[in-house]
Formats: structure tokens, sequence, C-alpha cells
């Protein structure tokens, strides 16, 4: 995308009055940083403080206001102190505007019985044509003065809004950009750092939308799938094992594998976003496999509980080396994915993430969960094996005391 842009723009012809500039949509597209506030004017004025610095980011291209190639609009500005003095009306003053710049319609004449002639009166072309001459136009004469436009208002050329926008019941001036070698993550930090240097009066900030917020409904939608798929592992466990207590055993691996994946974001620099949540997402279905076969193992055997912890060693051992074999095999293939610097189309957000993500979260997880899944699951058999003996405590006291009920 980078070398179409600087093709197209090279490539461009020279005698052309035009100037290609490359678009950052609307709706969800593109990055979006909107400013809101109470004056269009005021945000005018932040949006020209705020497009240079936005621009000093490397990787941010095309950055520029929605006034960017916008109409302009001729804003006549009365000194009512002035037209009070000369007992002049804003609408008098207006008339006479008007007058220059559209003329006025007369009765229209009758030459004949089937003709009609339309009658206008107005100013020469040139008092249309020219800002200059406009300032010229005599409003009043006073004695021997003639006070024409410019000495009773100011005349400027400003911007003009194809349609005012309001964001949270204010007015938005959006500042729009396109990402060029850089993932929407990394943008976001970037440009939170530089919109907090920038001085807004009170009643005026800013929001990031666009891009950022088509990634924090990426998220929402992967934060679901991934509790979809934390229940829907659970319901297929507790019908392997038979029980809603074992299970929980288990889940602690994936809760041992998220805190990997975290843990090599911070020593990889890597930021949280969509493409980790997938690869946690795929974590979350390979770390339960070896939980599953340690449990499943150790529940075969039966052991009582008395002889639990001498039964669960031996099987952790045994499970050691094959554990070892495969997850050093997924770590080995997934390295060139996450020394790389593939991108989804091309022109989008790296694959790395997903291999980083997995590469550490299964690490860390077949480090503690040959350890830890062990403990858990003692702790949850020894508390099912109370919670049995008191109820069957419970069962029995309640025969001798109320016979008739049984």
């Amino acid at each position: 995308m980078k070398e179409l842009k600087k093709i197209i723009r090279e490539g461009f012809p020279k005698f052309s009055i035009a100037k290609p500039q490359f678009g950052w949509g609307g709706g969800n597209n593109g990055l979006r940083v909107t400013l809101t506030g109470r004056s269009t004017s005021d945000l005018i004025e932040i949006s020209h403080r705020v497009i240079p610095l936005l621009s000093e980011i490397e990787a941010l291209t095309d950055v520029r206001s929605e006034l960017s190639g916008a109409q302009q609009e001729v804003v006549i500005q009365i000194d009512r102190q002035m037209a009070a003095r000369l007992d002049l009306k804003l609408n008098e003053i207006a008339s006479s505007i008007s007058m220059a710049l559209r003329g006025s319609q007369l009765r229209s004449f009758r030459h004949d019985p089937n003709g009609e002639l339309r009658i206008e009166m107005s100013f020469e072309r040139e008092w249309r044509l020219s800002l200059e001459r406009l300032k010229q136009l005599p409003v009043i004469r006073i004695a021997n003065r003639v006070y024409t436009l410019d000495s009773l208002a100011t005349i400027t050329i400003s911007p003009r809004f194809d349609t005012i926008r309001h964001y949270d019941r204010q007015t938005a001036l959006s500042i729009g950009a396109n990402l060029d070698d850089l993932t929407t993550e990394d943008a976001q930090e970037k440009i939170t750092r530089v919109m907090e240097t920038v001085n807004f009066p009170a009643g005026y900030g800013y929001s990031l939308r666009g891009g950022f917020e088509k990634q924090d409904e990426d998220q929402a939608v992967m934060a679901t799938n991934m509790l979809l798929a934390l229940a829907m592992i659970y319901i297929v466990m507790a019908a392997l094992f038979e029980s809603l207590l074992l299970p929980t055993a288990i889940i602690t691996s994936i809760l041992f594998s998220i805190t990997g994946v975290f843990w090599g974001l911070l020593f990889t620099g890597t930021p949280m976003g969509v493409m980790v949540m997938i690869g946690i997402l795929i974590l979350m279905g390979i770390v339960v496999n070896n939980g599953i076969v340690l449990v499943d193992q150790i529940n075969q055997k039966q052991p009582a509980l008395d002889k639990l912890s001498g039964e669960i060693s031996p099987v952790c051992i045994s499970r050691l080396r094959p554990v070892l074999m495969t997850v050093g095999t997924t770590v080995l293939g997934l390295l060139p994915l996450a020394l790389g610097n593939t991108q989804l189309g091309g022109g989008g957000p790296s694959y790395s993430p997903i291999a980083i993500a997995i590469i550490s979260g299964l690490t860390f997880s077949t480090v503690t969960s040959l350890y830890l899944v062990p403990l858990c699951y003692q702790a949850l058999y020894r508390m099912r094996y109370n919670a049995a003996v008191r109820l069957g405590r419970a069962n029995s006291l309640s025969r001798r005391l109320m016979p008739w009920a049984y």
C-alpha cells in the first residue's frame, strides 16, 4: 500500500491543478481523533494545533481534518456599535449585501397576451465575482461621506462545514489518518500520548473513533467468544469425568496459560489486541489436553485419600516426557511465525502476536501445570471426599432422629 501511494503521487500529472489525497473514509474506516466542544470556530483552532502534532508520528499518513478540501464561505461580521452610531439597522445592511450578490426580482412585464418578461434589478457582475469589490459596496451616505461595507463590518473567508456533526450532544470535528506499518494498538498508544500534551479549554476534549471503535468492538466479541469457549470446555470435561468439581482443576491450567501470555507480551513489548486474543482462544483448546490426560490417568487408578499423593507423583513423572516433547515441537513450529513480520492480507495486522501468545502461554502453563494442577486436583478431591463424609453423617443422623421419614 505504501509503494502504491508513492507511485500514484509521483505519476500524477504535474500540469493538473488537482492534488491526490488518500482518504481515510467514513464510518469505521481509517483512524479518527474526534474533537468535541461547544464552538465550531474553537474546534477549528484546536485542530490547527493538533494536526501538526499528529503528523510528527512517523507511521501516520494523510493526517488532515474533515475541513481539508471543504468549501469556503464569506463571513461578514457587522460592527454593531458603528451601525448604531449611524442609526443603521442590521437588516438594512443585509438587504444591501443581498442586492449586490443576488439582486432583487421585480414584477414581471407582460408584453403580449402570451408572453411574460422577467425583470430583475442587480449590481454589475463584478460585484459578485470579486471580494475586494464587495468590500467597497456603498451601504449608506451621510452628508458627503459614503460608508462602504468594509467600514461597517469585518469580512473573512473561512472553511464551511457541509454538515455539523454532534457526538455526545456536543459539536464534533474529526481528524483522520491512515496507518503505515503500524498496528492499531501502537497507534492508539502514540496518539493518546500526543493528545495528552494538548491543552484543551474547559468543556472541550477528544475521543478515538473510526478504526479504534472497530478494534474495541472486535475485542468485545473476542472476549465473549473466550467465555463461550471456556463454558463449552467445562461442559465437555464435566461429562467426561461425571463431576462438576474435578474439571475445575483442569480449568486452572487455562488461567496459568493466560498469565504466561501476559508475561510474554510484557517481555516482547507486544500490545494487547485482537490477534493476541485469537492466540489465547487457540491456547485454551491446547493447554487443557495435558490436564485432561493427567487427571484421567489419576482417576483410572481410583486412589484412596491417604494414598492420593503417592499415586499422583508417578503419573506426573510419566507425563513429563510426552508433555515436553509436544510443547517443544509446538513452540519450535511457531517460532518462525513469532519472529517474522507476516501480515494479514499483506497490509493488515501481523500474525506474530498470535504465535507469541501461544508460545508464552503454552511454555508457562507447561512449567506450572505439572505441579499446580495436581495440587488443585488433590485439594478438590479432598474437598469432595470431606463433603461426602459430612453428607453421609448428616444422612445417618437424620435417619436416627426421623425414622418415620424413610
